[in-house]
């Protein structure tokens, strides 16, 4: 997102754009109490009242310390892992449930022997990089920090999933000017895997709030 709204920005000076954070849950209900236009985040909930389009896919990574006994190794298999503390993600987030299920298709019913659950991706990140544990998260997330040496990226044996990121909106909402001037900028900016898919979406046959 943050160069959507740098391009944003550049082509709308005078617009601010309120950006909030949550996991997909506390997005999804942002946009039914019309708090927000649009919203980004992953389909782990159906609702009648929201509409979807599928814009991004992105692969998970396992990632440690560099410090980490493990961070040498060329592969490494879940039962190594069975000792080291895993940092999940908190309750609402698409991760937490695809790792789960894969957890319970892949290892042993006890694992993680040790385990700690933290309320955002970011607080995640810096226990890992301080040498605690290891975790999951998507590969654009830590992407910078893999490239400035603080996490290294873990080959886990088995381990290949992704998460999908949809935009969402309500259907009764008749977009503002701002909204279609966003929605506009996103379909210029190939960011997303499947930004394409934005093209199709339908425009209010014309009809915008002021």
């Amino acid at each position: 997102m943050p160069t959507v709204i740098s391009v944003f920005h550049q082509r709308y000076p005078g617009i601010e754009i309120d950006l909030q954070m949550g996991n997909s849950e506390q997005i999804l209900r942002l946009i039914l109490d019309r708090e927000v236009d649009l919203g980004i985040a992953g389909p782990i909930k159906k609702s009648e009242s929201l509409s979807s389009v599928f814009i991004h896919r992105e692969k998970l990574l396992f990632v440690c310390s560099p410090r980490n006994p493990l961070a040498s190794k060329k592969s490494v298999s879940i039962g190594e892992l069975g000792r080291i503390p895993f940092i999940w993600r908190e309750r609402g987030t698409q991760t937490l449930a695809l790792v789960k299920q894969w957890f319970q298709e892949n290892a042993a019913d006890d694992f993680p022997l040790q385990a700690l659950s933290l309320a955002n991706m970011e607080a995640a990140k810096r226990i890992v990089e301080e040498g605690y544990g290891v975790t999951i998260i998507p590969e654009i997330a830590a992407r910078r920090e893999i490239e400035a040496g603080l996490l290294q990226r873990l080959p886990v044996k088995g381990f290949d999933l992704t998460v999908d990121y949809c935009l969402f909106f309500l259907k009764a909402r008749i977009f503002s000017r701002v909204a279609e001037a966003f929605l506009a900028t996103l379909c210029d900016i190939r960011q997303f895997s499947h930004g394409e898919n934005l093209r199709n979406l339908p425009r209010n046959g014309g009809r915008v709030s002021s």
